[in-house]
């Protein structure tokens, strides 16, 4: 147990132990945790200036030090200062402490035979290559697919520490940043800490940052939260995009049994698909244009019309088969979502229109989401897109003209999910 006797917080830190010559690996496992939800401790970003044993003492006895990730190489066996000041005191915490949890992880090509390479903690007589569990990379340096999968072992045994300590009845949060300006920052409060924002350059994300890190990574953590936490109800929160929102929902999809919400800001209310339902105030018109054109244009506001900014975008079809307009009721009377009923009433409006075109326009092949609402909104609707796709999504941006444009941004289909 850490000496303080405070109990381990299971939504703590990952200690990460290395030889600095591994430094860039080990820089691409710590991005990749973060990425996953697991906030990390490195010597070279949280070590103050201070003595170095003193730093690595304190945070292996911190009790916001959740877990630690091994990462032996060969060259680990001739440093004292790691097998005394860090591997024994997280091998004996680990026995100690049954909420603290302790992964080590075999690379620069060590296999399990290799015994005689591995280094031995101090003052214990324990060989961790027969009484440890060993994950084992299968390159050097480590793939992206071997970070990934150190990656979902520490997050699933984190997520298994939260299950037990959490209180049945209380909702477990996940925090995420989504888009460049946000600040990740740190909260040791939270389950998971998602952190994207270097995948964002302010609110856009390159298609191969959807599809090789975004869309994965929402999938891995949801089968984790699925297999870990059976039954829980969860809360999503945080600063991201609209489309990383829908991504998100999509990920959650209300048919997938897991209970999530989102916390919308600025009311800190907890908008789920789960609330009953209170009518929002919108109205939901369909325009034929072209028949036989593939694409269906849907375009959802609270408060003014979005066809001039989506006929200034330039990465948006200028042909529909039709335009699918969910807008407020009166012109020029824009509407607010009081209530997350509302929220429920506007996000199975948006389901429904996107139903009903398939049915009114029978070339379509593609839906086009151009949204100007609250996140937490967009997060419902991205819950609410089963059975209704692909939907190709965009975000806002300011230009020269009065309305801005659209920019293309994740194409969300059931292969994409």
């Amino acid at each position: 147990m850490n000496p303080s006797n405070i109990p381990t917080n299971p939504n703590g830190r990952c200690f990460l132990s290395y030889r600095r010559s591994h430094l860039d690996e080990v820089q691409q496992l710590a991005c990749t945790l973060q990425r996953h939800g697991v906030p990390t401790w490195q010597d070279i970003h949280n070590l103050g200036s201070e003595p170095t044993i003193d730093g690595l003492n304190a945070a292996l006895r911190d009790p916001h030090t959740a877990s630690a990730v091994m990462w032996i190489t060969r060259d680990m066996r001739a440093s004292a200062v790691i097998r005394e000041h860090e591997l024994t005191p997280i091998i004996k915490r680990a026995r100690e402490d049954k909420t603290f949890h302790a992964h080590m992880v075999l690379a620069d090509g060590l296999d399990y035979k290799d015994r005689d390479e591995l280094p031995q903690p101090v003052g214990l007589l324990e060989d961790i290559s027969s009484t440890w569990n060993l994950l084992k990379v299968s390159t050097t340096p480590a793939s992206a697919a071997d970070l990934v999968k150190v990656s979902e072992a520490v997050l699933h045994q984190r997520l298994k520490a939260i299950h037990q300590a959490t209180p049945i009845g209380q909702d477990i949060r996940i925090r995420i940043a989504a888009f460049q300006d946000a600040e990740a920052g740190e909260d040791l409060t939270a389950a998971l800490s998602i952190d994207w924002c270097d995948l964002f350059t302010h609110r856009h994300a390159s298609d191969t940052h959807w599809t090789t890190y975004i869309l994965p990574t929402l999938g891995r953590v949801q089968k984790a939260i699925r297999l870990c936490l059976p039954g829980r109800s969860l809360t999503l929160e945080g600063k991201l995009t609209l489309s990383a929102a829908a991504a998100c929902g999509r990920a959650f999809m209300q048919t997938g049994g897991i209970d999530i919400g989102f916390l919308q800001q600025p009311a800190n209310a907890r908008w789920s698909l789960k609330a009953d339902r209170e009518s929002c105030g919108l109205d939901c018109k369909f325009e034929p244009q072209t028949p036989g054109l593939p694409d269906v244009a849907i375009l959802v506001s609270l408060e003014q019309c979005l066809a001039s900014a989506v006929q200034e975008s330039a990465e948006a079809p200028q042909r529909w088969a039709g335009v699918v307009r969910i807008q407020p009721k009166s012109a020029g009377s824009p509407i607010r979502l009081n209530t997350p009923g509302q929220a429920f009433d506007a996000a199975l409006m948006v389901r429904q229109a996107l139903i009903d075109g398939a049915t009114r326009f029978p070339s379509a092949a593609r839906f086009h989401l151009f949204m100007r609402v609250p996140v937490g909104l967009a997060f419902l609707i991205g819950q609410s897109l089963n059975a209704v796709g692909p939907v190709q999504l965009y975000e806002h941006e300011s230009t020269q003209t009065p309305r801005g444009s659209y920019r293309r941004s994740v194409l969300l289909s059931e292969a994409s999910c």
